[in-house]
């Protein structure tokens, strides 16, 4: 069902026309884009931070369903933001690496 679904998704999103949105939302999507991989590595750790929270507050089940409307959209977030840094700081790595290597 998962590879299904993500197959029409992808089919949806690539048989778009982009050219009526405006070059920022453009941007933004390719940089969200971009982080989706990496927010989806670690995203265990906001799930296992958040869930386990949930989990103490709101031990049955099904008074935790309603929760999900904000803790998934936290999680996503976090994920999205923590991916943003990582890739900066691999960034700035990969910029430090090129100086000290063109210094040699």
């Amino acid at each position: 069902f998962n590879v299904v679904l993500a197959t029409l998704v992808f089919v949806f999103l690539i048989n778009r026309d982009y050219s009526k949105f405006s070059d920022k939302w453009i941007k933004f999507l390719k940089t969200i884009s971009g982080l989706c991989f990496a927010s989806y590595l670690v995203s265990w750790i906001f799930d296992n931070y958040f869930y386990s929270i949930l989990l103490e507050m709101v031990p049955k089940m099904t008074d935790r369903l309603p929760y999900y409307l904000i803790i998934v959209p936290v999680v996503f977030v976090c994920s999205l933001l923590l991916s943003y840094v990582v890739s900066k700081v691999q960034a700035f790595i990969e910029f430090i690496s090129k100086k000290l290597t063109k210094a040699k």
